[in-house]
């Protein structure tokens, strides 16, 4: 209560008695706990880590426990590299081992084992093993057999002191000991032999075909069987024979036999190597089943490589036909097409997309003309864009082989814009490229053209003056052609303007109502064809007027002419007066008699008059006396005069 009073007089700001607070004592320290030791696996881990692959390596050999001598620790050596180039962790490891009295683990010596193999280090493992470094095992058999020289004999006494009897005799047949695997087939049957083939299968089976080549060379090495006695009767001869025979060793299997075997198991290079040999001595060992099976392993492997033995013949009896279909299958459509003996395959494969256009040219070459045109039909009717190249290239090519008319027919279009229609073109006009005097061939191209509607064409060839044609044949058929070609006169001009058709031009553009076309011809390009056009208009018909129209301004030359046909036409004086205006002064002035000729066209038909509009114009203008046209025009006026 008193302390309760005494805080709060102090609360109140009166003078009070102050209060002391008592200090807690501090709790005494405690006591720290000790670090806990590290494992020896975490602290071989702290080594790898920092990449001391010595200590490491030593440490984990000769950690008390030996905890740290299991299979991943050599996992782990495997899995570093030593970033200085120095000596690898593994190998480190594998030192330290060695080091020890007590030699390697199973696992441990398996691991080293596998790498010194591949260095070729055998013999260095066969020392540790009789040192006891190693310890033998089936594993570690298994790894030793791997090594190309001596390890089968090597694996040998581990497998049968495992008593792994079935690879103990892989073994014997790997290092070709014949006398030891007769040995062996005598352990269960006296009388038995062991039978050399299956025993090459089953080497291959396990090791693969390439360790067979021992086997092989002794099979090659064994004598030639026992031979028979010459006198069948004779009984000591025989049975020396059967005792001779039950002695000696079964003789090689054929070759075929061999060879087959080696390519079941992949064994190619040597089954090749044998039966090359074979070939090339003139055995006959080989068949040509057996070499077309090595030909087709061969594509199948390696493309190159096989077509050079097609090259080089080297297996001449393999099937033709067989080793088609199999490059056939690997693409080698080339190749496949020169193989194949018939004539129908073929045509089926230049049809292929793969095929190139010389290739398919080539294979429709060795053909007869009736093979030949066969496969140019199967091409056709293919109707894709590159059989239709090919088609073309090979009838381009070999038409005088196979025959014009023939490969015409085959590319008759069904319907129009089709992939016949333009074969046909583009092989028409490669010949007549080439054969620009054929007036046949090139109306045949006309035609193509004209059904075509290619109207460019057409006016390309007409045009080009080294390409013969008859003109006559040629009009025709522009004049009654339909459809583009029948819409476009420039073909036609060409033709028409060429050849000196100019009534024919006329008359098949009057028909056409394209006048205006004509009239642009008889302005810019020909003004002398005025004449016969107009000659040829006035007698299908067409208005004098219009007639007029299409000729002027007239050609000074050709005025005579057409003057006389508009006279003849009976046209209309205003006409003959418009028709002749333009000739003035200047034309006279060229052309001495140009005045007469148009005085004598009118006087001739009695029609002089006609003309006197045009003759008091020119008398206006003040003609030179004495010269000809003014004489011709002053008794021209006087006639008149008198007629009148």
């Amino acid at each position: 209560g008193v302390m309760r009073a005494m805080r709060a007089a102090g609360a109140a700001g009166g003078e009070g008695v102050a209060v002391v607070k008592k200090k807690k004592p501090k709790p005494p320290p405690r006591p720290k706990t000790p670090p806990r030791p590290k494992t020896d696996a975490e602290k071989f881990a702290a080594l790898m880590e920092a990449e001391e692959w010595e200590k490491a390596a030593h440490f984990a050999a000769t950690s008390p426990s030996q905890e740290l001598r299991t299979r991943e620790t050599v996992v782990a050596f495997q899995a570093a590299k030593a970033t200085d180039g120095g000596k690898p962790p593994v190998l480190r490891y594998f030192g330290a081992l060695l080091a020890l009295k007590g030699g390697l683990t199973h696992d441990e010596g398996v691991a080293l084992a596998t790498p010194m193999v591949a260095q070729g280090q055998l013999p260095l493992l066969q020392r540790w093993i009789g040192e006891g470094r190693l310890r033998p095992s089936e594993q570690l058999a298994d790894v030793l057999c791997d090594a190309e020289r001596g390890g089968p004999a090597a694996a040998l006494p581990m497998y049968r002191e495992a008593g792994v009897d079935e690879k103990a005799t892989l073994c014997l047949v790997e290092t070709g000991d014949l006398e030891a695997l007769r040995e062996e087939s005598r352990k269960e049957d006296p009388a038995s032999k062991p039978d050399w083939l299956a025993l090459l299968g089953r080497l291959c089976a396990a090791r693969g075909a390439r360790r067979a080549r021992p086997l092989l060379d002794a099979l090659y090495a064994l004598p030639p069987p026992p031979t028979p006695p010459d006198d069948p009767t004779d009984a000591l001869e025989v049975a020396s024979y059967n005792i001779e025979l039950a002695h000696a060793p079964p003789p090689m299997p054929p070759l075929e036999a061999i060879v087959g075997t080696l390519l079941d198991h992949g064994g190619l290079p040597l089954a090749t190597e044998l039966a090359t040999n074979s070939l090339e001595l003139g055995s006959g060992e080989i068949s040509g089943g057996l070499q077309t099976r090595l030909l087709a392993a061969h594509l199948a492997e390696d493309r190159a490589a096989g077509e050079k033995l097609l090259d080089a013949d080297t297996f001449p009896e393999a099937d033709p036909q067989a080793t088609a279909q199999t490059c056939e299958e690997l693409g080698l459509y080339a190749r496949a097409i020169r193989l194949h003996p018939s004539a129908d395959e073929v045509g089926r494969l230049i049809c292929e997309s793969a095929v190139d256009v010389s290739t398919a040219v080539e294979a429709i070459g060795r053909m007869g003309p009736p093979q030949g045109l066969a496969a140019v039909g199967r091409l056709v009717d293919t109707d894709t864009p590159e059989a239709a190249a090919k088609a073309v290239a090979a009838a381009i090519a070999l038409h005088g082989t196979l025959g014009h008319s023939e490969l015409a027919s085959l590319f008759r279009p069904k319907e129009a814009g089709d992939n016949r229609e333009r074969a046909l073109l583009d092989y028409l006009r490669a010949r007549v490229a080439a054969a620009g005097d054929d007036a046949a061939l090139t109306f045949e191209y006309l035609g193509a053209c004209c059904a075509a509607g290619q109207v460019d064409e057409l006016e390309r060839v007409t045009r080009d003056r080294s390409i013969a044609y008859d003109a006559v044949q040629a009009c025709t058929l522009l004049r009654e052609a339909g459809g583009a070609a029948g819409k476009d006169p420039r073909p036609l001009i060409n033709v028409c303007d060429r050849h000196n058709l100019f009534g024919e031009l006329a008359t098949a553009l009057l028909a056409r109502r394209q006048l205006r076309h004509l009239m642009l011809y008889v302005r810019s390009v020909n003004r002398a064809a005025s004449a016969p056009v107009c000659a040829a208009l006035l007698e299908a018909g067409c208005e004098a007027a219009r007639v007029a129209e299409v000729v002027s301004p007239l050609h000074a030359p050709s005025a005579p002419a057409v003057l006389g046909s508009m006279l003849d036409a009976e046209c209309q004086a205003d006409v003959v007066a418009s028709l002749l205006e333009p000739l003035d002064g200047t034309h006279l002035a060229q052309d001495d008699s140009l005045a007469a000729s148009l005085i004598e066209a009118a006087a001739g038909r009695n029609k002089l008059p006609l003309l006197k509009p045009w003759l008091d114009a020119r008398k206006a203008e003040g003609l030179p006396p004495g010269a000809p046209n003014s004489e011709a025009i002053e008794g021209a006026i006087k006639q008149i005069k008198k007629w009148w």
